[in-house]
């Protein structure tokens, strides 16, 4: 329960919010992509099953999550102030 609650303060105090590999069923994990979003943090779903929050989230990229996240790591290292 410790590590529940930790995992919601967290939630609800990030600026981004990524979901990866998660059909967002199971409870209470699947409670803490909505209390980030609400908090105003950026949503960003990579998976390759749709979920209840596809219509909710800020991005949504369908693919296998092995595939999509070096391609997220790479475009964000690129971008990266070199200072």
């Amino acid at each position: 329960e410790t590590e529940v609650r930790r995992a919601a303060a967290l939630a609800q105090s990030c600026d981004l919010f990524l979901v990866v590999g998660s059909t967002l069923l199971v409870q209470p994990a699947a409670l803490l992509p909505d209390m980030a979003h609400r908090n105003g943090a950026f949503l960003a779903m990579v998976n390759l099953s749709k979920t209840p929050y596809d219509t909710v989230c800020d991005v949504r990229i369908q693919g296998k999550a092995g595939e999509i996240l070096p391609q997220i790591a790479d475009q964000v290292l690129a971008q990266r102030d070199p200072n």
